[in-house]
């Protein structure tokens, strides 16, 4: 499990446990760890998703290796605009005073030994000093990572923002473009809250109602009225106030349809009871100053705003950090020069180890001289390549060094970009839910402008649901009657042929002679419309004397019979039956459509109910040819049982036949005289 603080370039490794906890588990472990409070952190995976604390921690993944980190970042970094102070590798004095006192010795064993060990010395720290610049390289290769991780961050809450304010802009325009329309709304309000309170609710609302708490609210906005002046709502409902054209129009209250025992009760008195914390007075105060707010141009100044942020957002030279790939190549160039000098020291080393080792075998101190000048040239050598690899490593080091500065501006120009956005992402998230809430309470004044009109809609719809309902629900029911009157001589037809053969073993035979028809009708079918309140024709034309311009609308004509007709249950042929209103008089010209479908609708039911009496006779005839072709087989099968047993008998005939003539063979014939002849009588 490994994280990497992106600014400083620090790799922190962890135990894999962590991954079995969630995200604030493992930011509690980086206070410690990286010394970053857990207000201060900020954590993004590779493809720049924001880590959310309450969430585990491997549903982001599970292979955080050192390749694929979490990359951290510490706010108070970026805010400080501040790094952990840079200290540069030096080579420690130690060796050059080694070196010093070995060209000082004199040639000798000691002095050879002890240039093996100076030299395994420099091999040792020119691997640690390599190993070191490995690590710079891979830090700054995961910098690069962790910054394209913090671009693909600021993308996606810039992509956010960007379909919040297109969002914005669609709501504004469709406010814009219907301005007039509500402006029309908002100058009618006041007509039609005096339509909606002249408007009497039915006398099956009413009955309803009585049963209600809602009554009880009601009565309470009527006393307080909840905003509605008398004015806005209109003369008196017992008076008889004049239409347009000077006549007197019909009041509620002259209806006795419509009066009520104790009180009368308009559609405003139901309206203004749905919400008795808002009156229709404050709504249209609101719509009125979102209309005034929408005619200061507000947009453009929002717009602005947007605009700025989009050019933050496109600040040249800040997204991309131009030279990096060129760098790290380089560096990987520089790194495996390195190698190469690594590997010399190596040799350097392992030559003159194994060199003094055979010495000391050996014993020759004849090639002590030689040795000494050969190690002393070596182990120079390997002073200056380790001074090389210092200097490259700290060429690595500064390079680390300038991108965590260069990063800690772009991550400080990140901050600001997303600061900026946010702060305008809440106001455009704000002006949204406003026009929206705006737009709602204008589709409430639409619907309250097409409230009579839908009122009277809805009333004739009742009608026409009940008067349907009433036809629809008789029909049904003479059929449901005639057809349980067929069921049930069906059944008992059915059970007298079941039990004339009851017992017989014929029966396994035909399985399917046990079953009986079903209820032709499930119960639910007449469940429908239950809670239609009743509905008239008078009190359709009262409503149209009292608001004349919708009389048009409350027109109901008669009603289209339902034609059904079922078969008896004797076994005839229906016949349809014409509607006296449809019958045909001698004086009657071309028939209707209505009459051709209900004549089409007779002959395909009498076309069915051949076709279903010939299928049945055709059964029948196929059931008795069955039982003849098996009474036959069953006859054919007795014939030649009885063949073969007169077989069997002559057989056995000509057998017995055959043994009485040998023994009358074997036995002594006397003479002719004295022998009887002896007869034998085939019998069948």
């Amino acid at each position: 499990m490994n994280v990497f603080l992106v600014e400083a370039g620090k790799l922190f490794q962890l135990d894999t446990g962590v991954l079995t906890k969630r995200v604030c588990d493992l930011q509690s472990l980086l206070v410690d760890v990286a010394d970053i409070p857990i207000d201060k952190q900020v954590i993004l995976s590779r493809d720049g998703k924001a880590l959310d604390s309450s969430q585990p921690l491997c549903s982001y993944g599970t292979n955080f290796s050192v390749d694929n980190p979490l990359f951290l970042f510490s706010k108070s970094n970026i805010e400080c605009n501040s790094l952990p102070p840079y200290i540069p590798m030096t080579l420690d004095s130690k060796f050059a005073d080694r070196l010093d006192r070995y060209h000082s010795e004199k040639p000798s064993c000691d002095i050879l030994k002890f240039g093996a060990e100076l030299a395994e010395d420099y091999k040792a720290y020119a691997n640690h000093i390599l190993a070191n610049t490995g690590d710079l390289v891979r830090d700054q290769q995961l910098q690069r990572n962790g910054w394209d991780s913090v671009i693909k961050n600021l993308d996606k809450v810039a992509s956010g923002f960007d379909k919040r304010v297109n969002t914005f802009k669609e709501l504004y325009n469709s406010f814009v473009a219907n301005k007039d329309k509500y402006q029309e709304m908002l100058a009618q309000f006041d007509a039609d809250v005096k339509t909606l309170s002249r408007t009497p609710l039915a006398r099956g609302i009413t009955d309803f109602l009585n049963d209600d708490k809602l009554m009880d609210s009601i009565r309470c906005a009527k006393q307080q009225g909840l905003g509605i002046t008398e004015s806005m709502r209109g003369p008196d409902p017992g008076d008889s106030p004049r239409s347009v054209t000077g006549e007197l129009t019909a009041s509620p209250r002259r209806f006795s349809i419509y009066t009520s025992n104790t009180e009368f009760i308009s559609l405003l008195d139901w309206v203004e009871a749905q919400d008795p914390q808002n009156s229709l007075h404050s709504l249209v105060h609101q719509c009125t100053r979102a209309m005034e707010q929408v005619n200061q141009c507000f947009l453009p100044k929002a717009l602005e705003d947007v605009d700025k942020v989009s050019l933050s957002l496109q600040t040249p030279g800040m997204r991309d950090i131009k030279g990096l790939e060129e760098r790290l190549s380089q560096l990987n160039q520089l790194l495996q020069r390195m190698k190469s000098i690594k590997e010399e020291q190596n040799t350097h080393a392992y030559t003159i180890t194994k060199q003094q080792e055979s010495f000391m075998k050996s014993g020759d101190i004849s090639v002590l001289q030689e040795l000494y000048s050969s190690h002393k040239d070596f182990l120079s050598n390997l002073h200056s390549n380790n001074r090389t690899l210092l200097e490259f490593y700290n060429k690595f080091s500064n390079a680390k060094k300038e991108l965590s500065q260069n990063l800690l501006i772009r991550l400080t120009w990140v901050t600001h970009c997303q600061k900026s956005i946010y702060t305008y992402d809440g106001k455009f998230t704000m002006l949204a839910e406003n026009l929206l809430r705006v737009k709602r309470r204008f589709q409430i004044l639409e619907q309250i402008n097409v409230a009579p009109s839908l009122y009277c809609k809805c009333l004739k719809e009742v009608y026409r649901r009940g008067s349907f309902s009433k036809e629809y629900k008789k029909k049904v029911t003479e059929i449901i009657e005639k057809m349980e009157a067929q069921r049930h001589v069906e059944n008992e037809i059915r059970a007298d042929f079941s039990n004339s053969i009851k017992g017989h073993f014929l029966t396994s035979l035909f399985k399917a002679l046990d079953s009986s028809p079903p209820i032709f009708a499930s119960p639910n079918a007449m469940n429908f419309d239950t809670k239609l309140f009743d509905v008239d024709k008078e009190e359709l034309g009262q409503m149209a004397l009292l608001f004349p311009e919708f009389a048009d609308m409350l027109q109901v004509g008669e009603a289209a019979p339902i034609v059904m007709e079922i078969q008896e249950p004797e076994h005839t042929v229906p016949t349809m039956a014409v509607p006296p209103q449809e019958a045909a008089s001698p004086e009657a010209g071309e028939p209707s459509r209505q009459d051709e479908l209900a004549r089409e609708i007779e002959r395909n039911i009498k076309l069915d109910l051949e076709l279903s009496h010939e299928q049945a006779m055709n059964n029948e005839y196929e059931a008795q040819i069955k039982d003849l072709n098996r009474s036959n087989t069953d006859l054919r099968g007795t014939v030649a049982a009885l063949e073969e047993e007169i077989a069997k008998f002559k057989e056995s005939e000509k057998q017995l036949g055959n043994v009485f003539f040998s023994v009358i063979r074997k036995t002594h014939i006397p003479s002719s005289n004295t022998i009887p002849r002896v007869h034998v009588h085939h019998h069948v």
